[in-house]
């Protein structure tokens, strides 16, 4: 039985990780749109180049997410946190690691979308003098927003509820981090306190 002590713990520590996860889907979200609009926008007249690019997005959905997690943390020491002095514990992984799962479905709808809009209707802004970038931004972009828009929406549903490892471990993290007794003298979270912990029996 949990007393009243207990579960008032228990309801105080959720506003802190539910704001710390809210953080983690948002930038990640937003550095995936950043990265992946840009690179459909550059891959949707070259099938050649976008095939084994989509194809890399979509092998990194098969590695399980505490493995890519695992990844992220030699990755990030051995490159001095991506030459920005990022950490390797905490939340700078677990971000790389979710904006790499929101990258599939952001760059195949928007290329999807723009290979979709109708060949008729570019020539003729074409006709009418309009320059790649204007044809771009007033024609293709506009007609292929609600490709684009389906896949950032699927994006953030995988963003949102990661798998279950992923999220436990990213919830642990969040949550020993601010605790002093997880610090060293260098100010970051061990990893024995980051990583989760067989139960006794």
């Amino acid at each position: 039985m949990i007393d009243s002590g207990e579960l008032g713990d228990l309801v105080a520590g959720v506003p802190p990780l539910l704001a710390s996860h809210l953080a983690l889907v948002l930038v990640a979200l937003a550095v995936a749109v950043a990265l992946g609009l840009p690179l459909a926008v550059a891959l949707a007249r070259r099938p050649r180049l976008a095939a084994p690019v989509i194809t890399v997005a979509g092998a990194i959905q098969t590695i399980p997410g505490l493995a890519l997690l695992a990844l992220m943390v030699p990755l990030l020491a051995a490159s001095h946190g991506l030459g920005v002095g990022l950490s390797s514990f905490g939340f700078a992984p677990a971000a790389i690691a979710l904006t790499l799962y929101a990258l599939l479905p952001i760059l195949r709808n928007a290329i999807t979308g723009l290979r979709g809009v109708d060949g008729a209707t570019v020539e003729a802004a074409r006709g009418m003098g309009m320059a790649p970038a204007q044809v771009l931004r007033l024609v293709e972009l506009p007609l292929a927003a609600p490709v684009i828009a389906a896949g950032i929406r699927t994006a953030s549903v995988w963003t949102v509820g990661p798998p279950r490892s992923l999220r436990r471990s990213v919830s642990r993290a969040s949550a020993t981090t601010s605790s002093p007794g997880c610090r060293r003298a260098t100010g970051r979270c061990c990893w024995s306190a980051s990583w989760p912990r067989r139960r006794s029996r």
